[in-house]
């Protein structure tokens, strides 16, 4: 079975980046990676490190974003968390060929991922992601 390397980033769903970045900072001594616009999402995302620890902080710039979405049906708070790992076109397959429902996949280039649908893994998305 292909295996999981680490997490890579816990996904957070908030309303307000800058705000979320300095109570973070405030509170941990987070370090701002890069803020950027996702334009294909939607969504402007800050990376902050929080030692060996990375958060994705994720703000809507549309009403109609997922993570618009998101926030509206749940609130604030806890979105994916991202998952390393060695041969995702595999663990893929394999996933599927277990029963999983994989969501919103691209499986060549060289950032490839896929998400594993929260009602196959109790409630939780899972963003597999394995980058050369």
């Amino acid at each position: 079975m292909s295996k999981v390397n680490e997490i890579a980033h816990v996904g957070v769903a908030v309303e307000s980046v800058d705000e979320a970045v300095a109570v973070f900072k405030k509170y941990f001594g987070g370090e701002l990676v890069y803020k950027r616009e996702v334009p294909d999402q939607k969504q402007i995302s800050a990376m902050l490190s929080l030692g060996e620890c990375n958060l994705e902080l994720m703000e809507p710039t549309d009403e109609n974003a997922v993570v618009a979405k998101h926030i509206k049906n749940r609130g604030q708070g806890l979105h994916h968390i991202s998952l390393k790992v060695k041969d995702l076109p595999g663990l893929v397959a394999e996933l599927e060929e277990k029963g999983a429902v994989i969501i919103g996949k691209s499986l060549e280039g060289k950032n490839k991922f896929a998400f594993l649908h929260p009602k196959s893994a109790f409630g939780i998305l899972f963003e597999l992601s394995e980058k050369e």
